[in-house]
């Protein structure tokens, strides 16, 4: 019993992910759920589809930390920590209100090469720079 209090502790320090998801994992994941058309390319309006559609939950336009952290937990299995983070680092207005300008800005930062598409390598070299855990703590290194 000694042992088992200090080892759960280390368990919930180290956990970020429910499900141990890797940021790899995670970034194919969400391609996966973004690239509606299979054509390798994450377009703006893909991006909005995914993280203003289908987060909005209550349909006003305006995607809160809570309605966030609540569907991105449900989808990568992060914990709330990291989510309100993710939330965070995506509300560039800082308004608490995820909308389309806020995604569109940053499908500008993903697309490095500047031809106004964002390939799945794109986004996943975004995520890792940008995700709350990409310093590699817990189970989201690569």
């Amino acid at each position: 019993m000694k042992f088992l209090l200090p080892l759960l502790c280390v368990g919930i320090v180290f956990a970020a992910n429910h499900h141990g998801l890797t940021l790899d994992q995670i970034s194919t994941m969400i391609i996966g759920n973004m690239d509606k058309n299979a054509d390798g390319n994450i377009t703006v309006e893909e991006i909005d589809t995914e993280f203003v559609t289908n987060y909005d939950h209550d349909g006003d336009g305006c995607v809160t930390m809570h309605e966030f952290t609540h569907q991105w937990n449900l989808d990568y299995h992060d914990d709330h920590h990291a989510s309100e983070g993710m939330f965070h680092h995506l509300d560039i207005t800082t308004d608490g209100c995820l909308k389309k300008d806020d995604l569109g800005m940053h499908h500008m930062a993903m697309d490095t090469d500047n031809d106004n598409t964002v390939t799945g390598a794109e986004f996943t070299a975004w995520l890792h720079h940008v995700h709350p855990d990409s310093a590699g703590h817990g189970h989201h290194g690569r």
